[in-house]
């Protein structure tokens, strides 16, 4: 599947799409199909600051694969 890839802290400017696998899925949870996604100015405050426990590259939004 593809997704909106954030290669490294302070990167969101070079953020590329590219292919990840498609997640497992654990007991109670669903993989439902998107239809339309968007990122908003939060998701780039948030990439570029980035978040401790995460690890690169870091998946900021998935994309509708036809």
């Amino acid at each position: 599947m593809k997704a909106l890839l954030l290669e490294g802290k302070g990167k969101v400017s070079e953020m590329k799409v590219g292919n990840i696998q498609k997640p497992h899925l654990a007991k109670g949870e669903i993989l439902v199909k998107i239809k339309a996604t968007a990122l908003n100015p939060v998701d780039y405050k948030t990439g570029n600051g980035g978040n401790p426990s995460w690890t690169y590259p870091h998946v900021l939004d998935l994309i509708q694969q036809h």
